[in-house]
């Protein structure tokens, strides 16, 4: 039996966070992890090594900088996707973009549901 992907939400956007906590839980295949003091969340990504890193940004985004960087920087994380999420709006819709195997990129407002099933094809979920 193989074990569950893990995937680790970092960040201060409560309510993108959630949403994303509460989707990634009812599919039962991932193990997830929760940090929102910037300062703590290098050393939550060193201590549970996720397969995927969702970095929820509100207004005070930039203090989730030096985080960013450390974890972008560090070899043993090197691969390890990063996806930025801001602001759900009342449609369910959320902005994303972020960094695979070093390559940042951008992307439109897309549903939670589309953003889900993007992080399967990317861990190649069954």
């Amino acid at each position: 039996m193989r074990s569950p992907k893990r995937i680790l939400l970092l960040g201060d956007e409560f309510r993108v966070i959630q949403l994303v906590r509460q989707t990634l839980a009812n599919t039962g295949r991932y193990l997830l992890k929760e940090e929102q003091n910037s300062r703590a969340g290098f050393q939550t990504v060193r201590l549970f090594r996720p397969d995927v890193i969702f970095l929820g940004l509100g207004t005070d985004g930039l203090k989730w900088n030096t985080t960013l960087q450390e974890i972008k920087t560090d070899i043993a994380f090197k691969t390890t996707p990063i996806l930025t999420l801001t602001s759900a709006d009342s449609s369910g819709s959320i902005r994303y973009g972020g960094s695979i195997s070093g390559y940042d990129f951008s992307v439109q407002p897309m549903t939670i549901e589309e953003l889900i099933r993007s992080v399967e094809e990317l861990l190649k979920v069954d």
